[in-house]
């Protein structure tokens, strides 16, 4: 990139996840999970001790720093590498999957909206965002993953009932249908669900389909409770 001072020049950066064994958690598995930092550091090959980014994984680059190396700049260069940095923030999600570590609990560590990132960091954040919205990142109910644009959110009670053979008999699509659920509502992981803006698919849709049902007929919902078990329709 360009400097400050207008020269080219090629710049290291990193970014680093905190990575820890779930049998610190649970039992005595084998398995690993990243889970959140309390606060993501920022270093310019040295931690810049006054600043914060708000993020809950720590990020590298040589930034343009304060005489004191304490902080970030507020000049081109930096924003020319921060975006490099949101960039490389989003390629990791790949490698993040690939590892088999991409799970809900994963979405802790990501930004929502209500961290109040600071205007410098927001690009990390849109660049992830946009990430799980078109790739296939984002953890679905039928342990798969798929990009949150073609991804549903509902009510638990209609999503633990309607599995995808049932989703699809209802909209005539191709599975998957359903985004994961998050453990607890209004936690990180619920929060930055909700920043993807994922479709809505609830009582109301449910209700459209029995009473007024566009792709099929009375007759074809009959078939279709028919085949159901008696503890199916209880739930």
């Amino acid at each position: 990139i360009k400097d400050e001072h207008g020269k080219e020049k090629t710049c290291r950066i990193a970014i680093a996840y905190s990575l820890i064994p779930k049998k610190e958690r649970q039992g005595n598995s084998e398995e690993w999970e990243v889970v959140p930092l309390e606060r993501g550091q920022v270093s310019i090959y040295f931690p810049a001790t006054k600043e914060a980014s708000g993020l809950f994984f720590h990020i590298h680059a040589p930034f343009a720093s304060t005489v004191a190396r304490d902080s970030v700049r507020d000049v081109p260069a930096n924003h020319r590498l921060i975006e490099r940095v949101a960039q490389l923030t989003a390629d990791s999600l790949t490698e993040v999957k690939e590892q088999g570590l991409l799970t809900v609990g994963f979405l802790a560590v990501l930004p929502n909206l209500q961290d109040g990132i600071p205007r410098f960091y927001e690009p990390i954040r849109k660049r992830i965002v946009s990430a799980f919205q078109t790739r296939e990142l984002l953890p679905t109910r039928n342990k798969s993953h798929a990009a949150a644009d073609a991804l549903l959110r509902g009510p638990s009670r209609i999503s633990d009932v309607l599995d995808d053979d049932d989703m699809s008999f209802l909209t005539d699509s191709e599975p998957p249908f359903w985004a994961a659920n998050p453990p607890q509502i209004n936690q990180r992981e619920d929060r930055f669900l909700d920043s993807l803006e994922i479709d809505e698919w609830g009582w109301h849709e449910l209700g459209e389909k029995f009473y007024r049902p566009p792709l099929f007929g009375v007759h074809e919902i009959e078939e279709w409770f028919v085949k159901k078990s008696d503890s199916w329709i209880a739930r």
